[in-house]
């Protein structure tokens, strides 16, 4: 009979995880058709202003909902020699800090007071979505798109929240032995890495870690290490993205790969020395959901702020990672 209820909980979880990625997957190509040539557009008139490049980064990404979206955009500008690599790391920067804005949302408005009769609107939002997704009209056909992604989101959250909730809930204990058992702080990382990985969404795996820990399901130290994993697991698609490219449109998955493994490196080394002040300090705030947004912020402005000044370095490091080509010459 546990048994079963296990099974029953996990479905339950992953048709929330599943109903999440799809709102998240209408939501961005709705709003990347609505405004797709004004996006790429604007990023290829990015100049060397570093501050620029990184606030339109944060902000497409914000618009898109997906920091691999406007990576992969940004390496296909290099690909074409739109962009050079200068120009494009305050970019991928910028992405990486717009694509926290998923996460302050759910833990804001999905987790907090009143989630269920938010869910129960946005349910109806999904529904006039599909709707206006029938019609002939292409910008009506993606704004209905936009609408059924957004309200799928908070749908699919609802869903994933139910996998944990009730006082007889075996799920709960069950996550909660397994990452009580992995107390080292590599192996959550990694735990981190794979489950973004293979949901290409680090969204989507922040999300579900808000959850848990707003229903005391893993433990917030932990659950900082997994948040970390996720920032690097969310390069695969954008490393994905740069085969059969040129060389700098290689480079440029690199450097966002090493951006996310440099800050990784960083905060855990500090979180592993100073867990219990971490703890301490984000217990200030008396949400535990909005602590995990908040965290993930922290990790991509405080990343972006120190490896800013150092981006001729990380251009030089991805030239020393991918050599040119015996007959290529740079972009």
């Amino acid at each position: 009979m546990m048994k079963l209820e296990i099974i029953k909980c996990i479905i339950t979880l992953l048709a929330g995880a599943g109903v999440f990625i799809a709102g998240m997957k209408f939501m961005s190509d709705g709003l990347e058709k609505l405004s797709g040539k004004g996006i790429k557009k604007l990023l290829s008139k990015i100049t060397n202003n570093r501050i620029s490049g990184v606030l339109v980064g944060s902000g497409v990404t914000s618009l898109i909902q997906s920091s691999a979206a406007t990576t992969v955009m940004v390496i296909g500008f290099v690909n074409a020699g739109i962009l050079t690599l200068i120009q494009a790391t305050p970019v991928i920067m910028g992405a990486n800090i717009g694509t926290t804005v998923t996460g302050l949302l759910v833990s804001l408005s999905s987790v907090g007071a009143g989630a269920t009769s938010i869910s129960l609107w946005m349910s109806l939002l999904a529904f006039i979505g599909v709707m206006l997704m029938f019609v002939k009209r292409e910008n009506v056909k993606n704004i209905g798109s936009i609408l059924a992604g957004l309200g799928l989101i908070f749908v699919g959250l609802e869903t994933m929240s139910g996998a944990f909730s009730g006082d007889a809930n075996p799920l709960t204990p069950l996550v909660q032995n397994i990452i009580s058992s992995i107390n080292f702080p590599i192996l959550l990382i990694i735990i981190g890495v794979l489950f973004t990985a293979i949901m290409q969404s680090s969204s989507a795996m922040t999300s579900i870690i808000i959850v848990m820990v707003f229903s005391n399901s893993i433990r917030i130290e932990d659950a900082l290490f997994i948040i970390l994993g996720t920032n690097v697991g969310t390069c695969i698609t954008a490393l994905i993205s740069t085969i059969g490219t040129t060389t700098n449109a290689k480079r440029a998955g690199i450097i966002h790969l090493t951006f996310n493994l440099i800050g990784t490196i960083i905060f855990t080394t500090f979180i592993w020395i100073f867990k219990s002040q971490v703890v301490d300090l984000l217990g200030l705030i008396n949400n535990k959901a909005v602590q995990i947004a908040v965290f993930h912020v922290a990790f991509n402005i405080v990343t972006t702020l120190l490896l800013l000044p150092f981006i001729k370095y990380l251009v030089k490091l991805s030239e020393i990672i991918i050599k040119d080509k015996p007959d290529t010459k740079l972009a």
